[in-house]
């Protein structure tokens, strides 16, 4: 079974204290959220999403930037400051008895004095866990806690450097760290109090705040970054889990040290890395995915770029961000990397991390770019590139093509024809005699290099290079300069199948069978090596027949119902405004598709608007 483990790794320094937002806008009516405090909630709403949707997921939480031990989990830290566990009557009279009983005698001024309750509430639950610290822990407090002689001193300096002394041995070294997504959201929960919200599930700002000024007293400092991204790659290498995925959300470079030295280590381990660089700046195009450094950035932009992970531009879960008015790479890949200076551009980017659907159409667009993404992606396995006979190239390549364009009928009336049955049609009714004989027929890409003729002997052709090139360099990528000018006076064309489009290059699949060059497939630098001329191969909606469109919908039906069934109850409950008769009812009670549903209430069918600008 397939399990992932999701990693945070959350900035709590000085500079968190600011605010997210760059500006504030006239209709905002809640004081502005800290950077700090609006990433706690986002870790809440992905907890939510995700323990909805699968029980075999787990989570673990590092908080850098803390007072004193400057790195910690950071569920643990909430668990020892959760006031609704462990109540004590008078945490502070408990705290003076523990340090009465561990040789600090005289602590009860300095306790009374500059120990809040709360703190006192934390401190006891910590020493209660470490009890052979505890005589440890009052050696480190002033002179004045352990002296009847010098408690009786009116300079009482020495206290105030205390409360950052105990707070030093407040913290666990960090070891099993992993939780389920459950346990976090309600750990989280825990700090609404009952009757607070009407909904246990939403955490307002006014607990938000609370939850803040309950760990406060341990955030802010330095930014510890590299020795977070070390104990999270520790917390990796313990873990079974087949899939790991690690979002690190900062607004700063670090403080000790570069961490672009842990790209490697995360890449070679398969670990997923989403970087999030919050920032004030005023950013000209916050909706945007890089694969390319741009040389404009500051030292922090250009290291978090580093460490975030490459994807494809076919990566599925891509296609949330197309939808919501993202620009992707030309390059054919984006690394998970981006800038923000606002709340809604983080929320949108994180929505990659768990597939939140908030529109048909996405769904629809979603189930499309898979089907093709992940037939593209695996025809390496599942079309073999066969081993041409005479000049039947330009058969080999259209017949492919046509292939992966019949799988995308659903339901296709007769089945999906097999490729080799369609390359036997293609020679028989067009013949063998090569790339000529196909220039007006739909192949995806089509050249001609240099050849010897007839009678010549002792010349070198630009075939022999294109040959020798991918016979000493399997994966390598042809460039210009790999194919000499040979002039030979004659020419022969080629048919090849285009497969995809990396950032270094253009991937196609030929048909010299699987011993030629990376299992039959090669790769070109760009389309002016060869002199490319690409056709496309498609169906119009007009050349179907009635039951293979009916097909179609019916399996975007049903690939939306399973993904709806995933979300959890309370989006589904969320209020729709029905755009015909204005009035609002649960978003599940809407019967229908992707295309049009009905309302529960006026019984009129309307194509469904976005969600998010409907919700009332």
């Amino acid at each position: 079974m397939s399990t992932t483990l999701i990693g945070f790794l959350l900035d709590v320094s000085g500079s968190m204290r600011d605010s997210l937002a760059l500006k504030q806008t006239s209709s905002t009516t809640e004081k502005e959220l800290t950077r700090a405090e609006y990433t706690i909630r986002k870790v809440l709403k992905i907890c939510e999403n995700e323990e909805n949707r699968t029980k075999n997921d787990d989570i673990f939480i590092l908080a850098f930037g803390l007072r004193g031990n400057n790195c910690c989990d950071l569920v643990q830290l909430l668990e020892l400051v959760d006031p609704n566990k462990d109540r004590l009557p008078d945490p502070k009279r408990s705290l003076i008895e523990f340090l009465k009983a561990n040789g600090a005698p005289y602590s009860e001024k300095y306790v009374t004095s500059y120990v809040q309750e709360n703190q006192a509430r934390f401190l006891c639950k910590v020493f209660a866990s470490k009890p052979k610290e505890a005589r440890l822990i009052a050696n480190e407090l002033p002179v004045q806690c352990r002296s009847g002689l010098a408690s009786k001193a009116t300079n009482t300096a020495g206290y105030f450097t205390s409360w950052k002394i105990l707070r030093r041995f407040g913290l666990d070294p960090i070891q099993n760290s992993e939780k389920s997504l459950q346990y976090v959201a309600q750990l989280i929960r825990s700090f609404v109090k009952p009757g607070e919200s009407p909904n246990s599930n939403v955490i307002t700002k006014q607990q938000l705040e609370k939850l803040m000024d309950d760990i406060e007293p341990y955030t802010y400092d330095m930014t510890p970054m590299c020795r977070a991204l070390k104990i999270a790659i520790d917390t990796f290498d313990r873990s079974s889990h087949t899939e790991k995925v690690l979002a690190l959300v900062t607004d700063g470079d670090a403080t000790d040290g570069d961490p672009t030295r842990f790209a490697a280590p995360l890449a070679s381990r398969k670990i997923q890395v989403l970087t999030v660089l919050l920032t004030s700046n005023n950013i000209p195009f916050p909706r945007k995915l890089y694969f390319d450094l741009d040389p404009n950035w500051v030292p922090a932009h250009k290291k978090m770029f580093a460490l975030s992970s490459a994807v494809d531009n076919t990566n599925s879960a891509l296609s949330i961000l197309l939808e919501r008015g993202w620009e992707l790479s030309p390059r054919g890949k984006n690394r998970l990397f981006v800038q923000a200076n606002h709340p809604v551009i983080v929320d949108e980017f994180t929505a990659v991390l768990n597939q939140m659907f908030t529109r048909g159409s996405a769904v629809w667009n979603m189930f499309s770019r898979v089907s093709l993404g992940m037939y593209i992606n695996s025809s390496k396995l599942e079309l073999e590139p066969n081993d041409q006979i005479g000049g039947a190239c330009y058969a080999n390549a259209v017949a492919a093509a046509l292939h992966l364009a019949t799988r995308r009928v659903w339901g296709r009336s007769g089945g999906h024809p097999e490729f080799d049955d369609m390359l036997k049609q293609i020679v028989a009714e067009f013949g063998s005699d090569g790339a000529q004989t196909a220039m007006r027929r739909p192949i995806v890409a089509r050249f001609s290099l240099s050849k010897r003729k007839k009678g010549q002997v002792n010349v070198r052709d630009q075939w022999d290079d294109f040959g020798e090139f991918f016979k000493k360099n399997p994966t390598g990528i042809l460039k210009s300069k790999d194919i000499g000018n040979h002039n030979t006076g004659a020419y022969g064309g080629h048919a090849v199948l285009l497969v995809k489009c990396e950032p270094d290059g253009l991937v196609f699949m030929n048909s010299w069978g699987t011993g030629w060059a990376d299992g039959g497939f090669f790769r070109v630098e760009n389309a002016d090596v060869l002199g490319l001329k690409f056709y496309d191969v498609f169906f119009l909606e007009s050349d179907l027949k009635p039951e293979e469109i009916q097909a179609y919908k019916n399996k975007g039906v049903e690939t939306l119902e399973t993904l709806l069934a995933r979300l959890p109850e309370h989006v589904k409950q969320l209020p729709y405004v029905c755009p015909l008769c204005k009035r609002s009812s649960p978003a599940a009670s809407f019967n229908g598709g992707i295309v049009s549903v009905e309302c529960p209430k006026c019984k009129k069918r309307f194509e469904p608007a976005p969600i998010g600008l409907m919700l009332g």
